[in-house]
């Protein structure tokens, strides 16, 4: 079995669906760090009573102790989750690699196809 233009012509578009696909999945495990990373972030901000409200001291304590938990933990949580994306970025990042490879080399085949075509006709 040769390898005709034909045929190689249709290698390259189904590796090159395969090159989007991965681009397509790095960047949506981008968005999702990203998203993460904003979550994080709005954690650093307190929380502030509704105005109008009045909170006695010992309830302010309370609350404060309960939002500190709460914020450790939900921090303790991104952070995973942030780690888990970030080591699937970079599994991402392989597989795009090598699908950029693959159809870099159909091209590079593509065009040794060629001259050798354009050496025939000579």
């Amino acid at each position: 079995m040769s390898l005709t233009p034909a045929r190689l012509a249709g290698l390259k578009e189904v590796l090159e669906a395969a090159f989007q696909a991965e681009q397509a999945r790095l960047a949506e495990v981008s968005g999702r760090i990203e998203a993460v990373r904003a979550q994080l972030d709005a954690l650093h901000r307190p929380p502030v009573p509704e105005a109008g409200q009045e909170v006695s001291a010992t309830a302010m304590a309370g609350a404060n102790m309960r939002w500190r938990t709460w914020v450790e933990q939900r921090r303790r949580r991104l952070n995973e989750e942030l780690a888990r994306l970030l080591q699937e970025k970079e599994a991402r990042r392989a597989d795009l690699a090598a699908a950029f490879g693959k159809l870099q080399a159909a091209e590079a085949m593509q065009v040794k196809l060629q001259a050798q075509a354009r050496q025939k006709a000579r």
